[in-house]
């Protein structure tokens, strides 16, 4: 698969990163949640148009406490690839940033990404977005915990689209399914089709596997 090459080019980059001096091991016992992990998904989208499985690497490791440090993301399916690394600082306790940079598989290579991430108690929005060569794009997440284990809310996901998610998570293992009408195909397309053609609609499920080094 050609794509894997930019599987490769991530697992160079988090290689370097990983040999960063780290924080101290007072500061690293002071947080837990922001320790250096690695995460591999898994995503089939079903739809209308065919399914499309779609492999996910997440690398993170903090250089300073839980503060700042470095972040590197791989995406490969059947027709698209990308990598990029970039760095991530926590400037309160309840807010998460990154911003990163890389290629993708387009004439115009580059790629820029950016992430906000908020946790309030049983509260969490994610919001992942994307821009280079191919165009921009954009995943969407809010929910709230449920129990232990669950998580319910909305997501928007370009190419996709919007509707209601659930998750289940136990350990370092999480599944998620969800959903989905595409509105901006639909506002597109409403001329010829109606809003109940399969053609707007997609099931989602995914599941995430994190591991500590």
């Amino acid at each position: 698969m050609r794509h894997v090459r930019y599987l490769a080019v991530l697992a160079i980059f988090a290689a370097a990163a990983m040999y960063v001096p780290n924080a101290s091991a007072e500061e690293a016992q002071e947080q837990e949640e922001f320790e250096t992990f690695v995460q591999v998904s898994l995503q089939n989208s079903v739809s209308e148009d065919g399914y499309t499985p779609t492999a996910q690497l997440l690398i993170q490791r903090p250089v300073y406490a839980e503060y700042f440090g470095i972040t590197c993301f791989a995406l490969a399916s059947p027709a698209y690839g990308e990598a990029h690394c970039g760095l991530f600082v926590e400037p309160i306790d309840w807010l998460y940033l990154s911003l990163s940079a890389g290629i993708e598989t387009h004439e115009s290579v580059y790629r820029v990404s950016g992430t906000v991430m908020v946790n309030a108690g049983v509260f969490q929005a994610v919001g992942v977005f994307e821009y280079g060569g191919s165009g921009r794009w954009h995943t969407l997440r809010a929910g709230f915990r449920i129990g232990e284990h669950i998580r319910l809310g909305l997501m928007s996901q370009r190419f996709e689209g919007e509707g209601p998610f659930v998750q289940l998570g136990v350990g370092r293992v999480s599944l998620r399914a969800a959903y989905l009408f595409d509105i901006e195909r639909y506002v597109d397309e409403r001329a010829e089709f109606g809003w109940r053609n399969n053609r707007f609609y997609t099931a989602l499920i995914a599941l995430s596997v994190r591991a500590s080094p």
